[in-house]
């Protein structure tokens, strides 16, 4: 594996050491040591478990065979005392064996089981695993003759002390395998794992106080070099996408702009021609008015408001539904044929206003001798309507008339 950086790989060693140091107890390497560690441990203690179980059992096949070899020997020495009775000689040879430290006591007996003499701690005969009983047997030329027994009991102190010091070396040998296995996993974790993370912090971290992206200087062919390469990857593309959006937004903007004055000229242009329409309205004798196609007022200048609201002074709101509009009229009783019926005159009118054709006519009563009659109609559009009101004056007599 190859690792490279550049001249910022002493700031990004010193980035990924705080870095380290900062988030320890939540960082890889500690997380890893939390595996690491035990298995050392574990597999340290299952590995020396094995050793001892094995050095326990040679220590003790090895003092089993000591035992076995040392009863012979010592009942054939003991078989010419015994044979002879001399006890205090038998008692000497006994007392001689505990200069072994491995002895824990050593007994003769006659051919009857009778105690002849003893050394040492013989009451702990049945407590000790290490215990052997061997004939005396006596050469009487041409035959051996049994003439007791001698029993000899090894104590397990020294079994126990090899233990101990066994175990001292697992202690030592194990806390050194640790110390060694955390040390390299460090240096290998700062190394391979700590280094490029604490570049790569850097870079994140620039990004955060809005510096601008900064591609992570590490090359290896491992992992963490595919990572680090994948991050430069997308920051490149990032920045691509970050670019390409303001763009997008800088000609959105410029658009945004550009319809925005040309509805603002098409208002002010919209606004100058209401405004000379309204007033060619205005300078019409005509009593004149225009709806849009739902029959709500557009516009009605002062002479149609006399006639069909009776008040020329008055505005008409624009919106207003031509059926209100025909209502007030009725209501004024300046329309003699709505008086009869002021609901199906209401409902005449509409259908007329709404027909499209030739213009139609109804009588309007002024105060006074004068009658007036007004035409409407409606234009064939999809937009607008328009509904005109001429008076015509007739100068006969009003008894005639009605």
């Amino acid at each position: 594996m190859t690792d490279s950086a550049d001249g910022s790989d002493e700031a990004g060693t010193a980035t990924s050491r705080n870095y380290q140091r900062g988030s320890f107890g939540r960082s890889v390497q500690t997380k890893f040591l939390l595996y690491v560690v035990p298995l050392v441990l574990a597999s340290t203690f299952i590995v020396f478990g094995l050793f001892e179980l094995n050095a326990r059992r040679s220590a003790e096949a090895q003092l089993q065979e000591k035992l076995e070899k040392l009863v012979e020997i010592q009942s054939a020495v003991v078989a010419e005392s015994l044979w002879n009775v001399a006890d205090g000689q038998i008692k000497l040879i006994l007392t001689a064996l505990l200069t072994d430290s491995d002895v824990l006591g050593a007994a003769v007996y006659d051919e009857r089981d009778r105690l002849v003499a003893e050394a040492g701690e013989t009451s702990t005969f049945g407590e000790t695993r290490f215990v052997a009983l061997e004939d005396i047997l006596y050469d009487a030329g041409d035959q051996e003759v049994k003439i007791g027994a001698l029993r000899i009991a090894l104590n397990e102190t020294r079994l126990g002390a090899l233990a101990r010091e066994r175990l001292s070396l697992v202690v030592l040998l194990a806390s050194i395998l640790l110390a060694a296995v955390i040390a390299a996993t460090l240096t290998a974790n700062r190394r391979i794992i700590g280094r490029p993370l604490g570049l790569m912090m850097d870079t994140i971290n620039q990004q955060r106080s809005d510096a601008p992206r900064k591609p992570v200087n590490w090359t290896s062919d491992d992992e963490i070099g595919r990572v680090v390469s994948a991050f430069n990857e997308m920051q490149e593309r990032q920045n691509a996408y970050e670019h390409q959006l303001r763009s997008s937004n800088d000609e959105l903007e410029q658009r945004v702009e550009e319809r925005t004055a040309e509805l603002v000229l098409a208002e002010v242009t919209a606004t100058e021609a209401r405004g000379l329409l309204t007033d060619a309205i205005a300078s019409i004798s005509e009593g004149f008015a225009l709806y849009d196609k739902s029959d709500k007022l557009v516009v009605a200048n002062q002479r149609y408001r006399e006639i069909m609201w009776d008040d020329g002074e008055t505005e008409l709101p624009s919106g207003t539904p031509f059926e209100d509009v025909l209502k007030h009229a009725a209501g004024t009783e300046r329309f003699p044929n709505a008086t009869a019926n002021r609901e199906e005159w209401i409902e005449r009118q509409i259908g007329r206003h709404r027909s499209a054709g030739t213009p139609f006519r109804w009588n309007s009563l002024h105060p006074g001798t004068v009658w007036q009659s007004m035409a409407a109609g409606q234009q064939s559009s999809n937009r607008s309507g328009r509904n005109s009101c001429r008076p015509v004056e007739y100068n006969r007599d009003q008894t005639h008339l009605r």
